[in-house]
């Protein structure tokens, strides 16, 4: 964000000038151009540097005209001028033509986000599963293949890749099954093209937008009631429920799921509340709510 002291991404320089035009925002320093897109409650979404000229003093001026009839854009540099069409949307999109090539042949070009908990820090603690990734594609190519991937928690040397590539306009979506290689605390998105000996480079495929969905565990609710003539053994109601307060907030445990006594599934106790019941005359006994989070399925759920 931009700080009145000036700087866009910890930066401190004097700010020279500002555009806006529909919703897209230019932002020109000392020594840096840059692009933010202004969002439904007006503040600016940053993209980061479109121009770098260190050590110069950058000017810029807004005039009427351009490739599209929607304005121009002029900044001055060191010893060159910049000049960026308005599309009528006013997103820097030029019509193509001349130099105005778009990526290259037998090449590949790599787009990825930094690491994120998807919810700007609030979830880094808690694990997650992935469950979608989409993005929406325009004016695509089939001569240019588009895959989606990602690395979680850090690990920059695995990269999975979710589902079949994509070489065509439109919104698409790449779905991880539940229960294999999806658990997460960050990942970093990655989406790649790889286009093929037969690209122009007068084509324009763009990545209009894309996300990645996740899910926190589910959480259960199990009740276990411990009644004097229900327990069995030299183990008493006092004793099996600290055992259980013992368990929440605690390492992930097997429990055993219901009407199935050889499956087992991973789960972590998040709280335990007890409510003592009269069950005769002269006797208590206590009914146990517990709440468990878990991710696992059994296949078809």
């Amino acid at each position: 964000m931009l700080s009145p002291a000036g700087g866009v991404g910890g930066d401190r320089q004097i700010w020279r000038s500002f555009t806006a035009l529909g919703r897209w925002a230019y932002l020109q320093g000392t020594n840096d151009g840059y692009l933010g897109y202004i969002q439904d409650d007006g503040m600016i979404l940053w993209y980061g540097r479109v121009l770098n000229e260190i050590g110069t003093n950058m000017h810029s001026a807004f005039t009427e005209g351009g490739t599209a009839g929607a304005g121009i854009l002029w900044m001055l540099g060191s010893s060159r001028i910049f000049r960026v069409d308005f599309d009528a949307d006013g997103s820097p999109r030029t019509n193509l033509g001349g130099s105005h090539a778009r990526g290259e042949a037998s090449s590949s070009f790599i787009l990825a986000t930094p690491n994120t908990d998807l919810r700007n820090g609030k979830l880094l603690n808690k694990q997650k599963q992935a469950r979608r990734f989409w993005v929406k594609t325009e004016n695509w190519t089939s001569e240019a293949s588009l895959t989606l991937r990602v690395h979680f928690d850090g690990d920059l040397v695995t990269l999975t890749t979710i589902g079949a590539a994509i070489t065509t306009t439109g919104l698409h979506e790449r779905l991880w099954t539940p229960g294999t290689s999806d658990l997460f605390y960050e990942l970093m998105g990655v989406l790649r093209i790889d286009t093929t000996a037969g690209y122009s480079t007068a084509s324009d495929p763009r990545i209009r937008a894309f996300g990645i969905e996740a899910v926190t565990a589910s959480v259960y609710l199990l009740t276990i009631p411990l009644m004097p003539d229900r327990i069995t053994g030299n183990r008493s109601a006092d004793a099996m429920l600290k055992d259980l307060r013992a368990l929440q907030n605690g390492a992930t445990i097997k429990i055993r799921e219901i009407g199935k006594p050889n499956t087992t599934f991973d789960a972590q106790i998040v709280s335990v509340a007890e409510q003592a019941v009269p069950v005769g005359v002269g006797q208590t006994g206590l009914i146990v709510q517990v709440h468990f989070e878990r991710f696992s399925w059994d296949d078809g759920v």
